[in-house]
This record gives structure tokens, C-alpha cells and sequence, in this order.
């Protein structure tokens, strides 16, 4: 949940950014009304394009879904139940003791509940 929330927020972070940083944005007065003018800081301005940022935001969004998409499609089905989906840990455990076959030190249900215990 946290990360669908960010992936979301940050375009709209930015075009608040933008907004409060227009000269006659509609965030403007507000903001004098607060105090904050943009002389009291000098020169504070952002220095790049509305679009640049946006895109950029845009592009980096993307990315993450991408990878959450091939994270996803590369996971063994028997593990993405596990990802995905709350367990309890009792459940998860007992998952594990059922069904797995893989430990570090060698194959088969006995290797891999010698490993959990």
C-alpha cells in the first residue's frame, strides 16, 4: 500500500511544487499570506522545466512497475502466494514444512525441515 501511495504522490507533489513556485500560480497569495515570498529567499526559483520534472516523475513510475511486473513473472508460482497475499506466520511455517523441498544443505523434505528447525 505504501509504495502504490508514493508512486501516485510524487507526480502530484510535484505539480504542487510547480504550482506553489509559479509567479501567478493560484497557490500564490496563500502563500504570502503565510509569510513565504520568494524574495525572503533569494533566488528560489526551481530551475527546471515543469515537464523535465514531470517526465522524469513520469519515467520513474514506470520503472517500478516494470519491475515489480518481471519481479512478479520471474517468482516461482509456489513462492508468489507468500508475496502478494498476508500470512500469518504459524501458516507460512507450516507451508514450509509441508511443501518444501529446497535447503542449503541438500534435497527433499527431510533437508529442508532440518533446516527450519
Amino acid at each position: 500500500v505504501t509504495v502504490v501511495y508514493s508512486l501516485f504522490s510524487n507526480p502530484l507533489m510535484v505539480a504542487v511544487g510547480l504550482e506553489i513556485d509559479a509567479p501567478n500560480g493560484r497557490l500564490g497569495p496563500f502563500m504570502d499570506q503565510l509569510g513565504f515570498r520568494q524574495s525572503d529567499y533569494g533566488h528560489g526559483r526551481i530551475q527546471y522545466e515543469g515537464s523535465h520534472l514531470l517526465l522524469a516523475s513520469a519515467t520513474s513510475i514506470a520503472m517500478s512497475i516494470a519491475g515489480a511486473v518481471l519481479m512478479y513473472r520471474n517468482m516461482n508460482r509456489s513462492h508468489r502466494v507468500s508475496f502478494y497475499k498476508h500470512l500469518p506466520l504459524r501458516v507460512y511455517l507450516n507451508d514450509l514444512w509441508d511443501y518444501r523441498m529446497e535447503a542449503p544443505l541438500g534435497h527433499g523434505k527431510d533437508a529442508s525441515r532440518a533446516q527450519i528447525v
